[in-house]
């Protein structure tokens, strides 16, 4: 599946709507993370169509993470999901 950055928009509306308009950028990416792999087990196929990377503080959407002013450990998200390849 490719990546669906409407998709991935409208889940990040939703949570953030649930959550009054407002939230980190991290727990942003958590959530998606948990509404991405709930829609998998049920549908058999990821929510977004987004990339994961697996960080110290817990998994990020790569892709969607390139849109979002999310730093780890002094390197940026997008600077390491560029190393992952996409095909």
């Amino acid at each position: 599946m490719m990546y669906q950055p409407k998709k991935a928009a409208e889940v990040a509306a939703y949570l953030l709507s649930k959550a009054g308009g407002t939230m980190s950028n991290l727990k942003l990416m958590r959530l998606m993370y948990w509404a991405d792999r709930a829609y998998l087990l049920e549908h058999h196929s990821l929510l977004t169509g987004d990339l994961y990377i697996q960080m110290h503080s817990g998994p990020l959407l790569c892709l969607t993470s390139q849109v979002l002013p999310i730093t780890a450990r002094g390197s940026s998200i997008p600077d390491l999901c560029r190393r992952i390849p996409t095909s």
